[in-house]
C-alpha cells in the first residue's frame, strides 16, 4: 500500500462515549444501541461479535460517520465526527477511514484496477501507478487488474473492495462482516491480511463478525447483545 502517509499519526485511537442510536418508526422508537462506550488504542485490532440485530452494524456505521448518533459521541483521533458538517465528515472519512462491507459494491462496468482507483479519482488525488501496483500485488490481484467483477471469484472481488478501501492509506479500517460472502480459505486469507495491516502498518482495525474464528484474529473482542456491551 502507499507509503506516502507512513506517519505516526496513522496510529489513531477510536473512542465512543455513551453512544446511543434510536430508530423511529412512527411513534415507536427502537433502541439499536444504548450507552455503548469503547476505547480502541491506536494500532489495535478490535473485533465485535453479536447475533443478528445486536447492533454491530449500527455501531460500525456510527464509527464511519455514515449515520448520526441519537446521543453520545464518536471520537477518532480526538475529533468528534458527529460535530462535523456533512461535507467535512465526508471529507474526513474519505481521507482517513477505510470501510469494507460484506457486499462488495463494485461497479460492474469497471475493471478491478478502475474500481480500486475510483474513490481517489473522485477525491481529485492523482493515483501513482507504482502505488496501485504495489497494493494489488500485496492483495494478489495484480494479474487480474483488467478483469471486470463478473470475471472475478468472490475472494478476488472482496480483495478489490479491500484495495479500494486501502488506496487512500486510511489510518482506521472498519470492516462489516467482510468474510460473510467468502469460503473458508479466502476468509482466512483476508483475516491474515488485516492482521498484517495492523501489525506492520500500525492501522487501527475494527471488525464486526458473528464468526468466532474470525474474531480470534483480533487483539481482543467485545460482544454486543440487544444494543449493549455484554462482554
Amino acid at each position: 500500500m502507499s507509503q506516502q502517509q507512513t506517519q505516526p499519526e496513522s496510529n489513531w485511537t477510536v473512542e465512543t462515549v455513551n453512544l446511543t442510536k434510536i430508530y423511529h418508526t412512527g411513534r415507536t422508537g427502537v433502541n439499536a444501541l444504548t450507552d455503548v462506550s469503547i476505547n480502541v488504542k491506536g494500532g489495535e485490532f478490535l473485533t465485535i461479535m453479536g447475533t443478528s440485530g445486536s447492533g454491530k452494524s449500527t455501531l460500525l456505521h456510527l464509527l464511519a460517520g455514515l449515520t448520526d448518533p441519537t446521543a453520545g459521541a464518536v471520537r477518532i483521533n480526538g475529533i468528534n465526527i458527529a460535530e462535523l458538517t456533512d461535507a467535512a465528515r465526508t471529507k474526513f472519512r474519505c481521507q482517513n477511514i477505510g470501510v469494507i462491507f460484506q457486499a462488495f459494491n463494485l461497479i460492474p462496468t469497471l475493471t478491478a484496477e478502475e474500481n480500486i482507483k475510483l474513490p481517489s479519482l473522485i477525491e481529485g488525488r492523482k493515483v501513482v501507478v507504482s502505488e496501485i501496483e504495489e497494493l494489488m500485488k500485496t492483495l494478489e490481484i495484480w494479474e487480474r487488474r483488467k478483469h471486470r467483477p463478473d470475471s472475478l471469484s468472490g475472494g478476488e472481488q472482496q480483495r478489490v473492495a479491500i484495495g479500494r478501501a486501502l488506496l487512500m492509506d486510511p489510518a482506521v479500517i472498519l470492516a462489516d462482516e467482510p468474510t460473510g460472502n467468502l469460503d473458508s480459505t479466502n476468509s482466512e486469507n483476508l483475516c491474515k491480511l488485516l492482521r498484517q495491516l495492523c501489525d506492520k502498518n500500525k492501522r487501527t482495525i475494527i471488525l464486526v463478525t458473528h464468526e468466532k474464528h474470525v474474531a480470534d484474529f483480533g487483539d481482543r473482542t467485545i460482544t454486543l447483545k440487544d444494543g449493549r456491551i455484554s462482554g
